[in-house]
């Protein structure tokens, strides 16, 4: 969490950025302009010394008619040029963002409301990244998860009197204003909307160039927690808590999740205190409905300091529905919070938790008394790989858990991977919504499954071609590495895949009563594309064993090409070096030596020699 100067600095940054690369833009149009029209250059130099001239002219106080026509002219030629080469006049000129301030970040002294405008859009994605929803607004919370049933107590139906709240909070957001608007303190149980209207407001209140710090009670006292008992040489702990308390607009999150200590007491009066002293609106959510648990919760001091708080009570039942299937799909594991709320709420265990969030755990499919766990992977290319890299495959985790009337999918990143199955559901393709949880499953499985057929295929490819590469090979080419890298892939998919063979049986046993008789067929296909993925991982081991053999063969044969070619070389020399031996020889009496024509004889001798040893081997074509 950034302070508001911090957020400052960093926009006028951004600004800069901007302007810089404006400029750099336009010095690129110009040199390609310049080098595509003859005379141009000629020309934007006249137009410079002409604005000069005139510049001088009106400071020296002179009469301008004369330099300014000058000026004119030599711009109406400059427009001209441009213009018969189908560029705009001010196809030279720097494109700015901002035109009021030419991205320079002031106007006339002051602050351009640009900065103001990447402040806020810096602050909303810090906003959204410490979230777990997206910053919207009030056209997005849907009223139809408030049941339409009249509640005594109310007087009215749920959805009435939840419609009325929401545009109250419409209202707040819509007229805010720091000096004026009171702190809220939204009250209801988990799933009730109470911190998606919390950052609807933020949204609006955003908008209006005020600035807005949100918060997670566990993540924000647990950081202060942590910089106050450890080293915190650079004031963190204290810039963090002052931006806090300066904020326009403080949205504390989760009330009553976090460890509840003396120093979370101390800092949550201290925060409460000062921004009630500087009339400053802070909103809080809290699942705690009971005031009397909240006063023994956070003692009497606190309780008081939110008595002064509007209390807004949001009511209703938790939007999932107990009468229809529930799809629940998690991308990312960075709020744990979320996902131990999530697990939490339905009833999962603390083990399975652990096993979500540990990215690198192996395969498994685990049964337990309401639900069914399993994990798994998929697998896709990597796409940021250098131009001469080979390919690599990468992978994520994916946990599916099955219960009587909900799935949950949590995903280790965000990706597109179910979309195919979300957009069946919306138009109703394979009639999911008409069968139970276990057979939106087995569509979930078979899209898993289809991960692991197009990726094993693809690996079952390149290696049928290297293995006919090798076959056809002549040239020295070493394609050792080809084979590692796929050997890699290979073993990658080896390892989450193959745990699949014995535990997937846990699915189709008949005592599972999560898994109804009526959908074990669709079970029963996805085990069929199982079978076909073990196979071709069988398949791809043979291959890549007898690639290996192939491989070493190769170079054993081109090993012994080699081999061969140096023999036959150095047999040819064995003459012609025994001649040189017993012309070597320190004999006076040798008649060579005094012959007039010896040395012309020896290197005569030794070509021939030489050359009938070659032909003789090419002869019996042992080269």
């Amino acid at each position: 969490m950034r302070t508001k100067n911090e957020l400052y600095q960093q926009a006028l940054r951004t600004v800069a950025m901007r302007r810089q690369t404006a400029r750099a833009l336009a010095q690129d149009a110009q040199a390609e302009a310049e080098a595509a029209i003859p005379g141009l250059r000629h020309a934007e130099e006249e137009v410079r010394v002409r604005g000069i001239r005139c510049a001088i002219a009106g400071a020296s106080g002179k009469d301008r008619t004369e330099t300014a026509a000058a000026l004119a002219a030599a711009k109406q030629k400059l427009t001209a040029l441009l213009a018969a080469s189908g560029r705009p006049a001010d196809a030279l000129e720097p494109k700015f963002t901002c035109k009021r301030c030419e991205d320079t970040g002031a106007v006339d002294g002051r602050t351009c409301d640009c900065v103001r405008r990447v402040m806020q859009q810096l602050r909303r994605k810090e906003i959204e990244e410490l979230s777990s929803l997206s910053i919207s607004s009030f056209d997005t919370m849907q009223l139809d998860y408030y049941p339409n049933t009249v509640d005594k107590a109310l007087g009215e139906s749920v959805r009435s009197y939840m419609a009325e709240v929401l545009a109250d909070l419409r209202d707040y957001a819509a007229d805010f204003s720091p000096a004026t608007r009171e702190s809220l303190l939204l009250v209801g149980n988990a799933g009730l909307g109470k911190t998606h209207a919390a950052l609807a407001i933020a949204g609006e209140v955003l908008r209006q160039n005020y600035d807005v710090i949100y918060v997670s009670c566990p993540d924000f006292f647990g950081k202060l927690e942590a910089l106050h008992f450890g080293t915190d040489p650079g004031g963190e702990e204290e810039a963090l808590f002052q931006t806090a308390c300066n904020a326009d607009l403080l949205i504390l999150d989760d009330l009553g999740t976090e460890f509840n200590s003396s120093f979370f007491l101390t800092n949550l009066y201290s925060l409460l205190n000062n921004r009630l002293g500087a009339k400053l609106p802070t909103i809080v959510t809290t699942n705690i409905t009971d005031g009397a648990l909240l006063e023994k919760l956070y003692t009497e001091k606190i309780s008081s300091r939110l008595a002064a708080f509007v209390q807004i009570q949001f009511l209703g039942s938790d939007t999932l529905n107990n009468d229809q299937i529930n799809w629940l799909q998690i991308h990312g594991m960075k709020n744990t919070e979320t996902i131990r709320e999530i697990c939490s709420h339905f009833e999962i265990d603390f083990l399975v938790l652990q096993d979500i969030l540990n990215a690198d755990h192996p395969t498994k499919i685990e049964e337990h008394d309401k639900y069914i766990v399993l994990i798994l992977k998929i697998f896709y290319p990597n796409e940021h790989k250098e131009e001469n890299e080979l390919d690599e495959l990468l992978q994520q985790q994916v946990c599916l858990i099955i219960g009587n009337n909900y799935v949950l999918t949590f995903l280790e990143k965000e990706t597109d991977f179910f979309d195919d199955v979300s957009s069946a559901l919306r138009n109703d393709v394979l009639k999911i919504r008409s069968r139970q949880t276990d057979y939106l499953l087995s569509v979930l499985l078979n899209s898993v499954m289809g991960n692991y057929i197009s990726t094993i295929s693809s690996i079952d490819d390149a290696l049928e071609d290297l293995e006919e590469e090798l076959l056809t090979i002549t040239s020295g080419d070493d394609i050792g590495i080809q084979i590692q890298a796929l050997r890699r892939q290979y073993m990658l998919m080896k390892k989450a895949i193959l745990p699949l063979k014995e535990q997937y049986i846990k699915l189709l046993r008949a005592e599972n009563l999560l898994i109804h008789k009526v959908n074990r067929a669709f079970f029963n296909d996805v085990n069929d594309h199982l079978q076909f993925v073990l196979q071709t991982i069988e398949i791809c081991r043979e291959t890549l064993s007898s690639l290996v053999d192939l491989y070493i063969s190769n170079n054993d044969l081109r090993m012994n090409d080699i081999m061969k070619r140096l023999t036959i070389v150095s047999t040819i020399f064995i003459p012609l070096t025994f001649l040189v031996g017993v012309w070597g020889m320190n004999f006076k009496m040798m008649p060579e030596l005094d012959w007039r024509y010896g040395y012309c004889f020896a290197w005569a001798l030794m070509i021939i020699i030489g050359i009938m040893v070659y032909a003789f081997f090419r002869k019996k074509k042992w080269y």
